[in-house]
């Protein structure tokens, strides 16, 4: 049987927004092998390379996140991609509940925003704190 439909490739990630996720992510996964909980953060990087971050804690988790996700429309007009992070779950095939890293990325001209998610345990406990390989969180819509 011929086939004409060929699955869409995804865009390249560019090295800027692979640094800027890589950062994020290392940053987020230090500070829960220290024992400091995660909040909404979300990391901005201009054309330039230039960067900021902010941090969202000043309500619940939830509004949190959405105030960080409305925050790249607002602080990111001159930004070229973002990564944002967040403490999160998911179920296991077997419905069970694990901890997990959540992270939002894209940049500008990107159809839509990858969101890998890492399993972790034993926050706080350096010599015993365990994350595994990321897992696709599926496509989400781009802030920008």
């Amino acid at each position: 049987m011929d086939n004409d439909y060929e699955a869409a490739e995804p865009a390249p990630i560019s090295p800027e927004l692979d640094a800027l996720t890589c950062d994020a992510i290392g940053m987020a996964l230090d500070k829960l092998a220290a024992g400091g909980g995660i909040w909404p953060t979300l990391c901005l990087q201009d054309k330039h390379g230039h960067g900021e971050f902010f941090v969202f804690e000043d309500d619940g988790l939830d509004v949190c996140l959405e105030q960080a996700r409305a925050s790249v429309r607002q602080l990111g007009k001159s930004a070229d991609c973002y990564a944002l992070y967040y403490d999160g779950f998911f179920r296991t095939d077997d419905a069970l509940t694990t901890n997990a890293l959540v992270v939002e990325f894209a940049q500008r001209g990107m159809d839509t925003a990858c969101s890998p998610i890492f399993a972790y345990g034993n926050p706080g406990d350096g010599a015993h704190f365990w994350y595994d390989e990321p897992v696709a969180g599926g496509e989400e819509d781009i802030l920008f």
